[in-house]
């Protein structure tokens, strides 16, 4: 359980995680960045998720903020 908080102090940084997140039925490509940073004791973590082609994803991006929140915050919890 510690293992989180392990985790997430290497990865305490001001340099971004950058990733691509790949649509399973048409390839459409998103781009995820994910940034950790410690500043007065806290930790705060920074995450954008964004559609490289068209006007609108449908909720796919937000979706993906929500789960990725709701993931970290189990992990946290269940850490403690």
């Amino acid at each position: 359980a510690s293992d989180v908080f392990a985790m997430f102090q290497s990865l305490v940084s001001e340099v971004p995680i950058e990733a691509t997140a790949v649509s399973r039925l048409f390839g459409f490509r998103d781009d995820v960045v994910v940034r950790v940073v410690e500043r007065g004791g806290l930790t705060r973590v920074d995450l954008r998720s964004q559609s490289r082609v068209g006007r609108h994803d449908f909720g796919v991006n937000a979706n993906r903020v929500r789960e990725f929140e709701a993931r970290l915050k189990a992990a946290l919890a269940a850490a403690r």
